[in-house]
């Protein structure tokens, strides 16, 4: 059985656990759409935001491929020096 202090502690932090990922999300979301449209400030907003650089959509599509897609070379450079992966297959 759990002491009482550690499962207070543990049930104290479920709801940070769960604000940080829905503000990661976010952040992924507004990462993938300023790559697709070539907003580098949205793009820095987002990855100073927790975004990953490589952040897939429902399809698996990530940021750097969208950048890419869309013919944004300075999104797509800012993705990699972010360290976006270049051997990510979509799906």
């Amino acid at each position: 059985m759990m002491p009482r202090k550690i499962m207070t502690i543990a049930l104290l932090a479920l709801p940070l656990l769960a604000a940080t990922r829905t503000a990661s999300a976010d952040a992924n979301a507004e990462l993938l759409d300023a790559a697709e449209h070539g907003d580098l400030q949205r793009l820095d907003s987002a990855l100073i935001a927790g975004a990953t650089a490589d952040a897939r959509d429902e399809h698996g599509i990530t940021a750097l491929m969208y950048a890419s897609a869309s013919n944004h070379p300075e999104a797509a450079q800012r993705l990699l020096d972010a360290h976006a992966r270049l051997d990510t297959r979509m799906g």
